[in-house]
């Protein structure tokens, strides 16, 4: 028995130091000024890779350490109740000064993040749309959205300025950015401190008084007792990925406690909006490309349409216009968002047009079953211009290449593990789909030297998506072995793809979709390679 006992201490004792050690050569690697850790670490020096920023305050604080002074600032001056605010906010009083110019017209009070306050030139934004619509005889709209705003600053934001307009009959538009927003309200910290509520006894408790600084917040919030390694462990792709890993995360992400304080706050705004009379509906926005299949990002809509279904208050969906906008084709939809630079992913200043046509249905009292007739005859008219095909410089399976795909590059993808999508057994591997109006092409070039791109051609159903899988055609051309077409669809029997290349001209691959289902059908190419 001693024995074992001894066996069992030096196993624990082992486990414990090579956490310690693990831990100390994560935390040298990414925070020691000896320039071999920063050449060594220069991957993980990065937020990125210990955590994502509506989920960790930590990582607005390793944003802090590896980024340029200055780069944690507030949208826009400090606020003490909100985190910060807007210029249009009168600081002595909380009230819009636009007010003065309402008249006898019914105001429209925008509530939400940056997708409500836009990030387009100020003639492209909600209010000067309205301005320029049939609308502006009757209604005036005041945007109160403020970029880097959580649901529960949004539902402060509503508190401060409401009743201000509670005699003109206001209409309450609450937005939110629905894969992002939710879990904002959870943190105390995101761009810059901010207000934080807590579930207490199933009530909300708070906000309280918060440290505006944000050293003295990270000195005051953030324990140092704290293992980087475990963060770098679940933010991190590799070969110890799997179920358990996936659920680590999904218990890191603290989805019970977001639902419940999320849920609290809808039924905050939705008691604020009846004790003042006012007419109100929830508007949603969505990130381009939000596809992914992991938990942390499909809590949040069942969640919104269940409060509000329950509280009976209309809930109206922006998605459904930019798939009509789009002539129904989810990669075309891209185009109505902004690509690169600070402002990538929110709404340019067509997706601005296209949302306003939701308000629009929102505003007339269509939020419960809105009309899309009116957005059809913009789309036959011409009103609502797509950009083209975005050309994009991109490394694909170590392969350097361009992509000329929908502006985001949502139809190819790739790496040693892709999900559900394909099993590839740790191989390097590109997967692509196609939209029938806008394929998605990828030209790949060698270092040179005439080479073979080489890998196993297999079909790949992307599993949860509600639709048909239809075949894609791959059509490989370019190279000494002039133009092969491919169609791949569901029952295609996986086969070797071997295209010579030469020295100097790309090889072009195609995926174009040959019917319905393009979102959930996929060609996969596993063990992609040059030879």
């Amino acid at each position: 028995m001693r024995r074992l006992f001894r066996a069992f201490a030096a196993v624990a004792l082992g486990l414990v130091l090579a956490l310690l050690l693990s831990e100390g050569c994560v935390r040298w690697l990414v925070f020691s000024p000896d320039p071999l850790a920063a050449k060594l670490g220069a991957e993980v020096r990065t937020p990125d890779a210990f955590g994502r920023p509506d989920s960790s305050e930590r990582w607005w604080y390793l944003q802090r350490r590896f980024a340029e002074e200055g780069s944690i600032a507030p949208t826009r001056g400090p606020n003490s109740e909100l985190g910060w605010d807007i210029g249009l906010l009168d600081p002595e009083t909380g009230l819009q000064r636009a007010v003065e110019s309402l008249g006898d017209r019914r105001p429209i009070l925008l509530y939400g993040d940056s997708f409500a306050a836009g990030v387009t030139a100020p003639g492209c934004r909600f209010q000067s749309l309205c301005d320029r619509s049939d609308l502006a005889d009757r209604f005036v709209l005041l945007n109160h959205g403020v970029g880097g705003y959580g649901l529960d600053q949004s539902v402060l934001m509503m508190e401060r300025t409401l009743a201000t307009y509670a005699a003109r009959r206001p209409i309450v538009i609450l937005s939110m950015l629905v894969e992002s927003d939710l879990d904002r309200s959870a943190l105390g910290f995101r761009n810059w401190p901010k207000p934080k509520f807590e579930v207490v006894d199933g009530a909300l408790a708070g906000p309280a008084s918060f440290e505006l600084d944000p050293d003295r917040w990270f000195e005051a919030h953030l324990s140092t007792i704290h293992s980087y390694a475990y963060d770098l462990l679940l933010n991190t792709r590799g070969p110890f990925d799997g179920a358990l890993l996936d659920r680590l995360r999904e218990l890191d992400e603290r989805i019970p406690e977001k639902r419940a304080l999320n849920r609290l706050l809808l039924e905050r705004a939705f008691a604020l909006i009846r004790r003042h009379g006012a007419e109100a509906f929830v508007l949603l926005f969505h990130c381009p490309g939000t596809l992914e299949d992991k938990p942390w990002v499909q809590w949040q809509e069942p969640l919104i349409r269940a409060t509000c279904e329950r509280l009976d208050l209309p809930c109206l969906d922006t998605r459904p216009f930019l798939l009509a906008a789009s002539g129904g084709e989810w990669d075309a939809a891209d185009a109505f968002h902004v690509h690169g630079g600070l402002a990538h992913g929110h709404l340019n200043e067509v997706g601005n047009q296209i949302a306003f046509e939701a308000i629009r249905e929102g505003v007339e009292g269509r939020a419960r079953a809105p009309d899309l007739a009116r957005l059809h005859r913009m789309v036959a008219r011409g009103l609502l211009p797509r950009e083209g095909p975005a050309l994009k410089l991109r490394s694909v399976a170590g392969i350097d290449g361009v992509v000329r795909a929908n502006p985001g590059g949502w139809c190819l993808r790739d790496g040693t593990d892709l999900g559900n999508l394909v099993e590839t057994g740790g191989r390097a591997s590109i997967v692509g789909r196609g939209a029938r109006n806008q394929p998605c092409e990828i030209a790949l070039f060698t270092d040179g030297a005439p080479r073979r791109f080489v890998g196993e051609l297999r079909f790949a159903r992307r599993e949860g998506k509600e639709c048909e899988p239809c075949a894609v055609r791959l059509t490989v051309s370019g190279g000494p072995d002039g133009t092969v077409v491919h169609d791949v669809g569901p029952g295609w029997t996986p086969r070797d793809l071997d295209a010579r290349m030469d020295a100097v001209d790309p090889l072009l691959l195609r995926f174009e979709a040959l019917g319905p289902g393009a979102e959930c059908s996929w060609v996969a190419i596993v063990g992609a390679r040059l030879e």
